[in-house]
């Protein structure tokens, strides 16, 4: 019973601009894909994320990550902003890294234009 107690609580704290692989749900479908987020609130229970994605696609609101490497992930990446995801803290499988101060600043620019 204690277990299940536990289980419960807020796994800590999640800072913004954290990028963290996550289990996502496509939005057509119940099938389920690991992908890197990116962090822009914790809420105890849940987290606020953007999704980020190796495909530009027209028309999407999307931030190109220049430092994609020094954030830690493996290629050129964009940050999709039109659709902000609400995740459980338990869909977040492991950290990949923090976002550049460069591209930070950059997405909030971008954010605050949309």
């Amino acid at each position: 019973m204690t277990k299940a107690i536990w289980s419960f609580l807020p796994i800590g704290m999640i800072n913004k601009y954290e990028i963290w692989y996550a289990n996502v749900r496509f939005e057509d479908s119940y099938e389920i894909k690991e992908r890197p987020v990116l962090i822009i609130n914790d809420l105890a229970y849940f987290v606020t994320a953007y999704k980020m994605t190796g495909t530009y696609r027209e028309g999407d609101k999307e931030v190109p990550v220049k430092y994609w490497q020094e954030a830690g992930l493996s290629k050129p990446t964009y940050i999709r902003i039109s659709k902000p995801l609400r995740l459980e803290k338990t869909d977040l499988t492991r950290k990949i890294g923090v976002l550049d101060e460069r591209d930070r600043l950059r997405l909030e620019l971008r954010i605050s234009r949309y």
